[in-house]
């Protein structure tokens, strides 16, 4: 069970006397666990005094030591120390599609919906701070691209750097930064969507920028395309939807139709030939080598964040287990203690 609580108002004093929690319409109250650990499943606080301070109700999930766990009757054992990971025991993760992994219910080999949203927000915990960090970093290359394009009179390549594709890098930093409980709810909402949409529209935007440059290159779109499927908390197919439609698929389109600037008034000027082949022949091998390197380097991206996802379900199922363990640890533990008690004269 993931419980609902709302903390005190006290920034230094931790969790003493009765904290009130409520989960499925019931309320209960859990009294004398001054020593409680929380656990932010949406925001990655560090303890309990940080989520006081940063306030709101928030969902939390609530461990106790073996020493409060003898306080708590035999009959209240199982709603103070259940949690949604013991929701496990018949979940396990299958190849889908060939490209993606889900979570299966062992009953009736359905979708595990509870479970694919919970490993949606564990992702989004788990990448923010590299998520952060990349997309500032973009931003600097973004920037000093769009400088080298100004200082050679491309001013188109320029305002597609420097006025759609950096502020969307620098958007999604500042997002992960400095709104983090925005960006750690926004899984499976319309947020999500429209987030999707924003990085769809940048990856055709660098694809312009390379259009609008005399000689197209792969370097920005292959940088992109490691930006998507490393660091990017989506599912992998909305980033095969954000690189390959919005991304490779143009960017072949452009190879073969050419460039948006051409000098039109070099054709008033002799070309030499070298050996019958005149210096205006286009250069196949290297259209071939820019066609084949972000298809290569996206066919590669794929592999790995298909055995990257079915590795991150198989470890939350794993740790949810040994959580489950420690949990009947902690309640054999108590009982043995109240047996032993009892066994010694008061």
């Amino acid at each position: 069970l993931k419980p609902l609580a709302q903390a005190g108002s006290s920034r230094n004093s931790h969790c003493r006397g009765s904290c009130r929690t409520s989960w499925g319409g019931m309320q209960a109250t859990l009294l004398g666990q001054s020593n409680a650990t929380w656990e932010v499943d949406k925001v990655d606080y560090k303890d309990e005094e940080c989520f006081r301070r940063h306030g709101g109700t928030r969902y939390v999930q609530i461990d106790f030591p073996s020493a409060n766990a003898s306080r708590v009757p035999p009959d209240q054992d199982a709603p103070v120390l259940l949690t949604d990971e013991s929701t496990n025991e018949n979940v396990s993760v299958q190849r889908n599609w060939v490209c993606y992994s889900v979570f299966v219910r062992g009953s009736d080999k359905a979708v595990d919906n509870n479970m694919e949203a919970r490993f949606a927000m564990s992702k989004y915990r788990h990448f923010g701070g590299a998520f952060m960090q990349v997309s500032f970093m973009m931003l600097v290359g973004v920037l000093l691209l769009a400088f080298s394009a100004a200082v050679q009179n491309q001013w188109a390549r320029v305002g597609t750097l420097a006025g759609v594709v950096g502020p969307i890098y620098a958007g999604c930093g500042i997002v992960s930064r400095w709104h983090q409980r925005k960006y750690l709810n926004i899984s499976g909402t319309s947020q999500e969507t429209w987030f999707i949409a924003i990085l769809c529209f940048q990856t055709a935007a660098i694809v312009h920028a390379e259009w609008a440059r005399p000689e197209p290159d792969y370097g920005m779109l292959c940088m992109h395309i490691g930006y998507i499927f490393n660091f990017t908390p989506l599912k992998p197919s909305s980033m095969h939807i954000i690189t390959i439609f919005f991304g490779l698929l143009p960017f072949c389109l452009l190879q073969v139709s050419g460039p948006l600037h051409v000098n039109e008034d070099l054709t008033d000027f002799p070309f030499p030939e070298e050996d019958g082949v005149s210096c205006r022949s286009p250069n196949s091998a290297k259209s071939v080598v820019t066609l084949m390197m972000p298809t290569v380097i996206l066919f590669y991206q794929v592999i790995v964040i298909m055995r990257r996802d079915e590795s991150l379900r198989i470890d939350m199922l794993e740790s949810g287990d040994l959580k489950k363990q420690q949990q009947q640890l902690a309640i054999e533990r108590a009982k043995l203690e109240e047996v032993l008690s009892t066994m010694f004269p008061r």
